[in-house]
């Protein structure tokens, strides 16, 4: 197989990273705390000669690793409070190349988006759909709907070839290996969650990636030069790049309308220090990002009534108006570079 262009991706952290493997730690079963110390354990070893019975899992060679790096972690909280609370456990590859090359598509998706307005329109047509099964009643119909709301962008990196029921996707050609990882840091992070107006507050705790570097290999690959797929365009790291570099122009003001909102101006500050250079650009990444960092741009209009469409399915505010922080800066933001 041959390629038409080969890459490095490398991601580094700026605050702490959290994508999460859907698991909720407890402490006494899957982590316990030492002198201010966490150690995840790693109940695979329940099998081990060495391990006789349950507490002998409680030893720091049984910690669970990420990428190679044991998970044990120090945290300026007080052992008395760690032990009071369930933690988040953070992905075996931190953030995995599915997850990559969905924040890739979603850069190349809402470039497209904003030179194609008809696409607006027609997402605009599907909420106005659903709001008028949601006012009917019709719960259910509205739900199975809303799956297709974001086919108008969709349609924008699928193709047709000849007779074919299933469209080609540009972003196929793409390939990313997983993540490799090199001098990687993790900690335990409270992340507090702060509605920017009213005053809903929540605090989560974490096991974060907040040193280090991800480096993945990214392949685009040629198509045959003859046949039907050789007709269709295809995507190119020019555009992926230039891309990503408008989408973290959008993120970046777009926290800064939500830390003004908040009153929060050490977020503010830092948030003016975020640029871009040639080839590197902050981006955030994960949970705790919002919804604004996993979406093609919307008009004004359109995104206040998919707000209120939202809002009405799943019956709580589906808006972007709560800020996730860790020590008053927000979560999740990287500088994602291509070499």
């Amino acid at each position: 197989m041959s390629f038409l262009d080969r890459r490095e991706i490398r991601l580094e952290p700026i605050t702490p990273v959290f994508v999460g493997n859907g698991e909720t730690l407890q402490n006494g079963i899957d982590f316990f705390v030492k002198n201010d110390k966490i150690v995840v354990i790693d109940q695979s070893h329940l099998m081990d000669r060495d391990v006789r019975d349950f507490n002998d899992l409680f030893k720091e060679k049984f910690a669970r690793t990420i990428l190679g790096v044991p998970v044990i972690v120090r945290s300026s909280l007080q052992s008395q409070q760690i032990q009071s609370q369930q933690i988040l456990m953070l992905n075996h590859l931190i953030f995995p190349a599915s997850s990559m090359k969905g924040l890739l598509r979603t850069c190349v998706l809402n470039t497209r988006t904003r030179k194609n307005p008809n696409v607006i329109n027609d997402v605009y047509t599907d909420l106005f759909n659903i709001n008028t099964l949601l006012s009917r009643g019709k719960f259910r119909k509205a739900r199975a709907l809303l799956k297709n709301t974001a086919s108008p962008a969709e349609q924008l990196m699928k193709h047709r070839v000849f007779s074919s029921s299933i469209p080609y996707d540009e972003f196929k050609d793409l390939m990313i290996s997983e993540p490799s990882g090199e001098k990687i840091g993790l900690d335990l992070n409270k992340i507090e969650i702060i509605e920017t107006v009213g005053s809903f507050r929540r605090q989560v705790y974490a096991i974060t990636f907040v040193r280090g570097v991800l480096k993945y290999d990214a392949k685009i690959m040629i198509r045959p030069n003859n046949g039907p797929y050789s007709r269709l365009s295809n995507i190119t790291w020019n555009e992926i790049i230039s891309s990503m570099k408008d989408f973290s122009v959008r993120l970046i003001e777009d926290e800064k309308k939500k830390a003004n909102q908040g009153k929060k101006d050490k977020y503010k500050e830092f948030l003016e220090g975020l640029k871009a250079t040639e080839s590197c650009f902050p981006l955030k990444v994960g949970m705790f990002t919002g919804h604004i960092a996993k979406t093609v741009e919307l008009d004004k209009n359109t995104s206040t009534f998919r707000d209120r469409v939202m809002t009405n399915i799943y019956r709580h505010l589906w808006d972007n108006r709560t800020l996730k922080l860790v020590n008053g800066v927000g979560v999740g933001w990287t500088k994602i570079c291509i070499k």
